[in-house]
């Protein structure tokens, strides 16, 4: 009886002490971890306005970081597969300037024009700019021939709703792309491709419609889709900074964007 008795009082004791540490941490006590650090970017910045062009060849391009993209942390490439790229950005008063130059042996791009699913279609860079105190962000494609699509996702729960797609692209957006090599012709061997985009802040709307001021926080995440007939059977996806899985809607994993200087 007595053994009985002890038993029960640890059975008992064992109880409360698990009702205690549920309870702290579903209440978020200090077994909460905190979330990661997020990688800052850094566009240079610039006085004047750069024609989009495609070539990056303006003396500005030059004196911006460069980041090259890594391919996903899970991702197991077969030898040859992988092909590399970089990005810059520049910032003036009013625009976010983002520039990209990939290698790419076979550059495809079968999209015949703007605001299409052109991740289905060929090789693709694609642009997530989101506040960093707002739900909603963007994501802004150019491909190799210059086209442009932008969905808006009011929050992260929109992803993949009908009326995301069906977005207009936002005034004053410019993007252009040159390729160096052969497009859609998988017989030769190209080189690559570059493209600019340059997305006009001050034209970006939150959730309520009012425009977002230009100096807010923002985020940002770049990314590649890379098609190829020396590819296996699935494209290969990169992205700065480099995301541990193949989901490019994760803000949390964005990049802090900040200007050189600040």
């Amino acid at each position: 009886m007595n053994k009985q008795w002890r038993r029960g009082l640890r059975l008992l004791a064992g109880g409360v002490w698990l009702m205690a540490s549920c309870g702290g941490c579903r209440h978020g006590g200090a077994a909460t971890e905190p979330p990661p650090e997020r990688p800052v970017l850094a566009a240079q910045r610039i006085d004047a306005p750069i024609v989009v062009d495609g070539k990056l060849d303006e003396k500005a391009w030059s004196m911006a970081p460069v980041y090259q993209l890594r391919p996903l942390q899970n991702a197991v490439l077969p030898e040859g597969e992988w092909e590399g790229g970089s990005v810059r950005l520049l910032r003036d008063r009013d625009r976010l300037y983002v520039g990209v130059a990939f290698q790419d042996r076979d550059v495809q791009a079968h999209g015949d024009g703007d605001q299409q699913r052109h991740y289905l279609m060929g090789d693709l860079a694609e642009i997530f700019i989101k506040p960093a105190n707002a739900s909603c962000y963007w994501e802004i494609y150019v491909t190799p021939r210059g086209h442009k699509t932008v969905y808006f996702f009011p929050s992260r729960a929109y992803y993949g709703m009908a009326p995301v797609f069906d977005a207009p692209i936002t005034p004053g957006l410019e993007a252009a792309a040159v390729v160096d090599g052969t497009l859609n012709n998988y017989t030769d061997t190209d080189r690559g491709w570059s493209a600019e985009v340059s997305i006009p802040l001050t034209s970006l709307k939150g959730v309520d419609g009012r425009p977002l001021a230009a100096d807010v926080p923002w985020t940002v995440l770049v990314s590649r889709y890379n098609y190829g007939v020396h590819m296996s059977t699935r494209p290969v996806l990169s992205s700065v900074p480099q995301l541990p899985k193949a989901d490019f809607h994760v803000p949390e994993c964005f990049g802090a964007l900040k200007m050189n200087g600040e």
